[in-house]
């Protein structure tokens, strides 16, 4: 499968490189467009002042925006962000507590937590409540892309693509009660988005 055009060359390449890596195009061009642009910018951001500051970006939230507390255990503030011009916004956006939300029809709003939600296990969860992709430069800078593809993290030197936990669970067993499946997924996250992100513990392997 071929990346669709993305204007420029540098992210022409970018966006054939994070295919070739596992992330599923899908959607309008448009929208394919504007995660590559966000992707770039989180592998390049501006430097002010010799630092280099987090971010974080929603990207074309599909479900009821009357669901995001419940699902994410967050108090979530809205707020469009009028005429402040994308790159002002981002630098206000840290991808722990705050995010600017984009839509490929142009509207643009803040989100802001109650609490911090930047960990691997976060993303995951908020990017599956919102039916979102969530991308994010984490203040260690580390860069990940999450969403219904699983998680790509950038690793220096390139991609590393881990699927969905729930295709672990179904890769590594063919059936158990609803509750055993439930405590599998709980330690396949915990091993998958926790342990793996610190470099430390056992990983568990998918049978082949």
């Amino acid at each position: 499968m071929t990346a669709a055009p993305v204007p420029g060359p540098r992210l022409r390449r970018l966006g054939e490189e994070l295919v070739e890596s596992g992330l599923r195009q899908v959607g309008t061009e448009a929208s394919w467009a504007m995660l590559v642009e966000e992707i770039d910018h989180a592998l390049r951001p501006p430097v002010h002042e010799r630092r280099i500051f987090s971010g974080g970006t929603v990207l074309d939230p599909t479900s009821d925006p009357g669901t995001w507390a419940s699902g994410t255990q967050l108090d979530i503030i809205r707020q469009p962000l009028g005429r402040q011009p994308l790159p002002a916004a981002r630098r206000f956006a840290d991808g722990l507590s705050s995010w600017v939300l984009r839509r490929t029809d142009g509207t643009t709003e803040w989100l802001v937590f109650d609490r911090p939600a930047g960990s691997e296990r976060d993303l995951v969860v908020l990017a599956s409540v919102l039916g979102a992709t969530v991308v994010q430069r984490h203040p260690s800078g580390s860069v990940r892309v999450v969403g219904h593809f699983g998680v790509l993290r950038w690793e220096g030197l390139r991609w590393h693509h881990e699927p969905p936990v729930t295709s672990w669970v179904d890769s590594v067993i063919d059936y158990r009660a609803d509750n055993e499946r439930k405590v599998l997924a709980a330690m396949l996250e915990f091993s998958v988005h926790d342990l793996t992100t610190r470099r430390s513990g056992a990983r568990p392997l998918a049978r082949q």
